[in-house]
């Protein structure tokens, strides 16, 4: 970073951004052992059943960040979720009514403070701040196109009243 006034404010926001993201967010191997404990324990079940959507929309963000460094480290990962929420809050608009502590987040300021030092950030001859931005707006894209229905064997009434009207 540049200047120290930046750098102390970059640091200090990102601990605590991560300081309430460990509160608020549910972690992964959470999902991880709680799938794995359905198989021992049958009480978890629906636990696991309520957590589907959750399990699904992380998946989606696992398979995108795994397909995209593949081939290559992941530089970066703070940028990158900076980068998310950012598009996902900001961008999208979607509500966080659930994590107010995002509401104390700059992440404009945050994002300038990464593209101020772009030089600092060159890998191999790449440019690790445009790569992060192009897999965020991927992910982005790709949570949006997510659609998650809770009951899979639930019938529209639309479409129910046509059935027993056509007998």
């Amino acid at each position: 970073m540049k200047n120290s006034e930046e750098t102390l404010y970059t640091y200090n926001t990102l601990r605590h951004l991560q300081s309430e993201l460990q509160k608020y967010v549910v972690n992964v191997d959470y999902l991880i052992n709680l799938v794995q404990g359905t198989k021992k324990y049958s009480q978890l079940k629906q636990i696991a059943k309520n957590e589907e959507s959750l399990i699904d929309y992380y998946d989606v963000m696992a398979q995108k960040v795994s397909n995209y460094f593949n081939d290559k480290p992941a530089y970066l990962p703070e940028f990158l979720i900076i980068c998310v929420l950012s598009h996902w809050i900001l961008e999208e608009e979607k509500s966080i009514t659930l994590f107010p502590f995002l509401n104390d987040i700059n992440f404009e300021r945050l994002i300038e403070a990464f593209e101020n030092n772009r030089d600092a950030f060159v890998k191999d001859g790449v440019c690790v701040v445009s790569d992060i931005h192009a897999v965020s707006l991927s992910i982005v894209e790709k949570l949006k196109a997510k659609k998650y229905k809770i009951n899979k064997l639930r019938v529209s009434k639309a479409r129910d009243k046509k059935s027993k009207s056509r007998k």
